[in-house]
């Protein structure tokens, strides 16, 4: 690891700045990837069921919640 961080070091500055901006976007692609991942796995019916009964109090919090997670399918 130290070869790698003095083989950087070496480098001109727009090369740098390139490895920064690749290295920022790929790990942003993965985050985004596996936040998508979770996000297709979200069972409806388990939080419909959650919703009614923890939060009674909340019905149309929780109607409007519901009706829009089941439009951005």
């Amino acid at each position: 690891m130290k070869k790698v961080i003095h083989n950087l070091r070496q480098k001109p500055e727009h090369v740098k700045t390139l490895i920064l901006h690749t290295g920022v976007i790929v790990c942003g692609f993965i985050l985004f990837s596996f936040w998508v991942w979770n996000f297709k796995n979200i069972n409806v019916t388990e939080i419909k069921k959650d919703f009614e009964k923890n939060l009674p109090p909340l019905s149309g919090l929780k109607n409007n919640l519901i009706e829009g997670y089941e439009n951005l399918k």
